[in-house]
């Protein structure tokens, strides 16, 4: 059986008014590869940043490698413990400006895990070269095109050694012809064994690459399956409107 490395247990947030988790569900096992899909305001992105207490949730678990917190916990240090098994991937990269590209990769292991600089330097390096990016290392992110810089933040959330890599749309900040350089790049890093969870609408990835897709709405977990079971076969109106608005927009 495989090893459970992910339990998100009864996940409530809000902001204001707006209930946006109502009490999310979902477990995860090592190597697994989760794709998360549905429509804007479904609580995608939102659960995603619960996980690693960007947003802190109002309530429910959460459990990383044996480890639990409490959503409302406010021990810093077991906070700052669970942060540190996640790796996040934004949509905007999120790239120091003034850094080269090998700087962006070494900061979180010189600064967050103290490794002495002519180490982290080696490690930044193998990590790049995995990402296909070996001759760009000392270039700035105003000089690497978006799906360059996105590889970049991949290789800054490898180098980490996470439990868990969370990726947030990696691929919606992209022109249309820089997609696909960076969902291979994802694809590639998937086959190492590392667990996933990406949050995404490039419904042919997640055909591919997923080994689970969830789809959300209204806060909540709606479909949970195989890719072939939710995109194929979905069993709920919602999931069926939405995804054939994705596979057929011209027939809507």
């Amino acid at each position: 059986m495989a090893d459970k490395i992910l339990e998100i247990s009864n996940v409530y947030k809000r902001f204001g008014d707006n209930n946006v988790l109502n009490g999310v569900n979902i477990s995860v096992e090592k190597g697994e590869v989760i794709v998360i899909l549905g429509p804007s305001g479904s609580g995608k992105t939102t659960m995603l940043r619960t996980i690693n207490f960007l947003d802190p949730a109002d309530a429910g678990e959460i459990s990383i490698d044996g480890m639990t917190v409490k959503c409302q916990e406010k021990n810093k240090k077991k906070v700052r413990a669970l942060r540190q098994k996640t790796a996040m991937v934004f949509q905007q990269y999120n790239l120091f400006r003034n850094r080269t590209a090998i700087e962006n990769v070494m900061e979180g292991l010189t600064v967050v895990k103290k490794v002495p600089k002519a180490e982290a330097k080696k490690i930044a390096e193998a990590a790049l070269a995995q990402v296909g990016l070996s001759d760009k290392a000392a270039l700035y992110p105003a000089q690497l095109s978006g799906g360059q810089q996105q590889r970049v933040s991949i290789a800054r959330a490898l180098v980490m050694k996470p439990e868990v890599i969370l990726f947030d749309e990696p691929t919606s900040a992209l022109d249309p012809e820089l997609v696909g350089e960076v969902l291979k790049c994802i694809r590639d890093v998937a086959k190492t064994g590392i667990t996933m969870i990406i949050v995404t609408h490039e419904i042919a990835f997640a055909k591919e690459a997923a080994t689970r897709v969830i789809f959300m709405d209204g806060g909540v977990v709606v479909e949970n399956g195989t890719p072939d079971e939710v995109i194929n076969h979905p069993k709920t109106e919602r999931a069926q409107v939405f995804l054939e608005r994705i596979n057929h927009p011209q027939a809507v």
